[in-house]
Order: structure tokens, then sequence, then C-alpha cells
């Protein structure tokens, strides 16, 4: 699902999946011009690949939204099986 205030995308679950996750995070926030919240955001999306590090699966969805009063949320799916990739982009106001 994509929309201006939501991202998801579809990843690998693999050693490189914190890396890949971490740098969708970093864009989306580039696209919504939040600056100073990576290391908050990828702190909290480190801890939520940790605990989703005991569930093996092939596939892991990370969602990203913005909400009202500044707040990001981010949320981990393991084992996801959405076929549709977020694409990242400046879709207006």
């Amino acid at each position: 699902m994509t929309s201006t205030n939501h991202y998801t995308a579809l990843l690998p679950h693999t050693p490189h999946t914190a890396a890949l996750a971490q740098d969708f995070i970093s864009s989306v926030l580039s696209v919504w011009g939040i600056d100073g919240a990576e290391s908050d955001c990828h702190e909290t999306l480190s801890a939520l690949l940790n605990q989703a590090d005991p569930v093996a699966r092939s596939t892991v969805q990370v969602s990203i939204e913005r909400l009202p009063e500044g707040i990001v949320r981010i949320e981990i799916t393991p084992g996801a099986t959405q076929t549709r990739l977020g694409i990242l982009g400046n879709r207006g106001p």
C-alpha cells in the first residue's frame, strides 16, 4: 500500500534486510521532508527486526506511516506475502 502518508516495501529476509529497510525508511523520511528523525527510526527498526528474527520467514514487510502531530509509525510484518512494492516519490501535498 502506498499513499502520501503511508509507504510499504516487501523485502527478502536476509542478513542485509536491516540495511535495506533503513535505506527505505531514510528515503521515505526524505520524501516527507523530515530531518533529524533517521537515527530514532533506525533504532526502532532494528529493535523490531531483532524481534522478528526468531521467526524464520522468507520475507519481511516494512511499513512507515506519517500520523498527525509529527508522529511516524513503523511496522514490521515477518512472512508477509504482499506482492506490490511501495514506490517512493512525491505525490504532491
